[in-house]
């Protein structure tokens, strides 16, 4: 059992290492990015039970989603190298993505507890500026 355990640990550390590398590397933006995308996630799941919308197809479109905007990071990651450091693409897009994902996770939790109003409007704003 405990070989079974290292071979699967190996496995996905190989995994999330070349995952991590296609991304640009883990830095704060990539990092807060990914935490934006698993609590938004949760806290969708957590209102779509509680506002008993619960549906398979719309969860299996959200992952979709999520999935596409990770490649999509991975794309500005490629173009930069060719186009060159001097246009921080990966970072325009992370930033974009930062305050979409922010946005929506204060989507969900406003259904259950009251939602600093300059925070969202901070996320509006970062949304906007990259628009």
């Amino acid at each position: 059992m405990e070989r079974y355990l290292n071979t699967i640990t190996m496995l996905l550390s190989i995994f999330g290492g070349i995952v991590v590398r296609l991304l640009g590397g883990l830095d704060q933006l990539l990092d807060v990015f990914l935490f934006l995308i698993i609590v938004d996630f949760i806290t969708g799941w957590i209102k779509a039970i509680a506002t008993k919308e619960l549906s398979s197809r719309i969860g299996m479109l959200g992952i979709a989603k999520k999935v596409t905007m990770l490649f999509v990071v991975a794309v500005a990651v490629r173009v930069e190298k060719v186009v060159g450091n001097n246009v921080p693409i990966r970072e325009m897009v992370l930033i974009f993505y930062i305050a979409n994902e922010g946005l929506s996770f204060f989507e969900n939790i406003a259904t259950f507890i009251p939602m600093p109003k300059k925070l969202k409007e901070l996320f509006i704003q970062l949304k906007n500026k990259d628009d």
